[in-house]
């Protein structure tokens, strides 16, 4: 088992029923900058819509897509990663599990977003289909909070799902990753 290019955690099998598409090798390049304008647009425009003065520029973070690389090559899609020597996972929804690791010497929350494409719809533009899917996610959250601070009016994101993780001001690292069936997956 790879963790972080080394066979440390034994407890996991590769998966050989997904194609996966490592975003960190050179051939992937066009869809990992996709990825990062994508974001990046739909953030500015979120910050020039709720007058946010504090959203940061996301930028690739490869030591992130490597985690991410880790849900698809050892199907762990909806399971814990036990690469526990660099990673401590406590479990939330199916959808989202909060991540706290050592990142740069100081703790770092992260969080992940997943999105599934039944098999029977083949798209090329998948990337913008989840983005699209994670953005609408606001719909399922409360009204943003107006808040004045002395001559200024700004709201405040609240709550916890895909769009927050997405559109959060202070989020500025992003690692993604990717992968198709090979073969129809058969139901447990």
């Amino acid at each position: 088992m790879l963790c972080n290019g080394s066979l440390d955690c034994t407890t996991q099998v590769l998966c050989e029923n997904w194609q996966h598409f490592d975003l960190r090798l050179p051939e992937h390049t066009k869809k990992k900058n996709m990825l990062l304008v994508a974001h990046n647009g739909l953030r500015n425009r979120l910050a020039s819509k709720l007058n946010m003065g504090d959203m940061l520029m996301m930028e690739w973070d490869d030591p992130l897509t490597e985690l991410a690389n880790r849900y698809h090559v050892h199907c762990l899609i909806h399971r814990v990663d036990d690469c526990g020597n660099e990673t401590v996972i406590d479990e939330g929804t199916i959808y989202k599990m909060q991540h706290e690791r050592v990142y740069g010497g100081r703790r770092k929350d992260i969080a992940r977003n997943t999105f599934f494409l039944p098999i029977n719809q083949i798209h090329s533009n998948f990337i913008e289909l989840a983005l699209v899917n994670w953005y609408f996610d606001h719909q399922k959250l409360p009204r943003p909070k107006l808040t004045n601070y002395e001559t200024f009016k700004y709201y405040e994101l609240i709550g916890d799902n895909n769009f927050t993780h997405m559109m959060c001001p202070q989020t500025y690292r992003i690692g993604c990753s990717y992968a198709k069936p090979r073969r129809r997956m058969q139901r447990e």
